[in-house]
């Protein structure tokens, strides 16, 4: 189905049509191919926005994208053949600066916006037997004469009940056992002889970090001819800078996508409330042509309602540090 002209509402549409500037790099110039409305790159940075015709004025909220060409962060620990500080690679946070920004792209903030932040824990235990041995081992390592002396001081001075010495050696049965081929668990063979098994000393260990990622949904909808230009010159830049390239030459190898700098702003500022984002990559991008049901374009081909999914995930991890840096220094930080 074909629209005969566009139309001055959508699902997206805003009262005011006119577009103020708050901040400086609204105004990059632009280029244009008349053949079919694409805009291409020049020495200044391209802008792009939807709503084509929005004011922005100090109390309005909305999302700033930044596209810029990936840095790698290099694998140099050492200074003058000195290893030094072993373990603080730069992150991609010190990285990608963002020095020479390729793109700027300005959407309004989407619904149901959310930040989730995860650390990795697990259960772990050791029964007595390991604990003990554990200990017993590390002596060993710094004093292996004085290691033995005191395991076998404190075998005799561990104050073992009858109970415990049944369950001993129900577990030296057990291991016996299994060296002739029998496969019987150690809390197996507990509970079959004692009614018993090792107090697990269970307990919750730090394992590791997650690093974050930001789903977003945003309805498109064209409500002029230059407007269907925008949203179009938008999605090819998502699509273009999410992908990899090619490095030339013999084509051995290719290079990183661009990552991209999200910051929620209100007026020309940082927003003052919301989180904070470490630069990302879109890994995943969806569009949808026919976002009302159905299939509908203007004359031109264009649709009138699109639906526009990205799926960025963080280069880093989030640390405590982070925090203290000017970055995190407004709002709830990341």
């Amino acid at each position: 189905m074909a629209v005969e002209d566009f139309g001055t509402s959508g699902p997206n549409s805003f009262n005011n049509p006119t577009f103020g500037v708050a901040s400086s790099s609204l105004n990059s110039t632009l280029t244009e191919n008349q053949t079919n409305g694409l805009k291409k790159p020049n020495q200044k940075t391209n802008t792009f926005r939807y709503p084509k015709k929005l004011k922005i004025e100090k109390d309005t909220d909305y999302l700033e994208i930044l596209i810029s060409e990936y840095k790698p962060t290099g694998l140099s620990l050492s200074d003058g053949g000195q290893v030094t500080n072993l373990g603080t690679l730069k992150t991609g946070s010190d990285v990608n600066k963002f020095e020479k920004p390729k793109c700027f792209i300005y959407l309004p903030i989407p619904q149901n916006i959310r930040d989730t932040n995860q650390v990795d824990w697990g259960s772990a235990s050791f029964n007595p037997l390991q604990a003990y041995a554990l200990g017993a081992a590390s002596g060993v390592i710094n004093n292996p004469k004085e290691a033995l002396q005191n395991a076998v001081k404190g075998m005799e001075n561990i104050g073992l009940t009858e109970s415990d010495r049944k369950g001993l050696v129900s577990v030296i049965t057990g291991k016996l056992i299994n060296q002739l081929g029998a496969n019987v668990t150690t809390e197996n063979v507990l509970a079959k002889a004692t009614g018993q098994i090792f107090n697990p000393n269970m307990e919750l260990l730090f394992n590791g970090v997650n690093i974050r990622s930001f789903p977003f949904v945003f309805d498109l909808a064209p409500r002029n001819n230059d407007e269907a230009m925008e949203i179009k010159n938008i999605i090819r830049n998502f699509k273009k800078s999410m992908v990899a390239k090619t490095s030339g030459g013999a084509g051995i190898f290719i290079r990183s996508p661009d990552v991209f700098k999200l910051t929620y702003k209100k007026g020309g500022n940082k927003h003052p409330f919301l989180n904070t984002f470490k630069p990302m990559a879109l890994i995943d991008m969806t569009v949808d042509y026919t976002a009302s049901g159905t299939y509908a374009t203007y004359w031109d081909g264009s649709p009138v309602h699109m639906q526009l999914t990205l799926v960025f995930k963080e280069l880093n991890p989030v640390y405590a540090e982070d925090y203290d840096q000017e970055e995190a220094s407004i709002g709830v930080g990341y």
